[in-house]
């Protein structure tokens, strides 16, 4: 199976900065702790910097996963360069419609990507890490690399994923 990324939720989209976590474990050697504690975000920007909207009328949430998680793979994007996608980049649940995606229960094109500032994620669904612990986190994987992400929430919210809909 690879590497298990697991990113822990605990703050709400209107949080700033990075105040989650991720940690990246082998599952070939017993699910192996391999790099822990990365700052992290799971949630949207808090605010749409191009028309000052807030995060749910710009943004989707990522759905947590379930221990099941979701596929990854490391890739190579013009925008981001060597990062991480999302179920290849196809569809990913997410908790309430996605006003980019047509207000379907879903999210495309989700990376795990460096963050833009080490205040400000720039990111539209997308999980963040901070820029201080990037180079560190993405020195993990290769290009081609795959494996499952599963995302926690720990914020009360629920613990399993949202079916994906209106696919």
């Amino acid at each position: 199976m690879g590497k298990i990324i697991h990113g822990f939720r605990q703050s709400t989209p209107d949080s700033d900065g990075y105040p989650d976590s991720a940690q990246i474990l082998n599952s070939d050697t017993g699910n192996m702790l391999v790099y822990a504690e990365a700052h992290f975000r799971t949630n949207p920007n808090r605010i749409n910097p191009h028309t000052g909207q807030s995060w749910q009328d710009s943004y989707a949430q990522i759905a947590p996963t379930g221990p099941q998680g979701i596929p990854w793979a490391c890739v190579e994007t013009p925008k981001h360069g060597k990062c991480i996608a999302l179920n290849g980049e196809g569809p990913v649940a997410t908790i309430a419609p996605d006003p980019n995606n047509g207000g379907k229960m879903f999210a495309l094109a989700v990376l795990i990507h460096c963050g833009y500032s080490d205040t400000w994620p720039g990111s539209a669904a997308c999980q963040t890490v901070e820029p201080a612990d990037w180079a560190a986190f993405i020195s993990h994987f290769t290009l081609g690399e795959t494996g499952i992400y599963i995302l926690t929430d720990e914020t009360g919210g629920d613990p399993e994923a949202t079916t994906i809909q209106n696919a």
